[in-house]
């Protein structure tokens, strides 16, 4: 497993794949949140932005 594998600049937003298990092509992406985090759309938004970003990396 890696830890914080670096994806390709996508305009100005750079990302980090969290985990990463290469040879089965999985990679896992974490949050945390907290009790006191009660609007999950701000997380959603950072998946949403992640997940578009991970088209760049060439392993997967």
């Amino acid at each position: 497993m890696k830890a914080e594998d670096p994806v390709p600049k996508v305009g100005a937003t750079s990302t980090k794949i969290d985990l990463i298990l290469r040879q089965e092509k999985i990679l896992i992406e974490v949050k945390m949140i907290k009790e006191s985090d009660n609007d999950e759309s701000k997380f959603i938004k950072q998946l949403k932005e992640d997940i578009q970003s991970y088209h760049v990396c060439q392993w997967m």
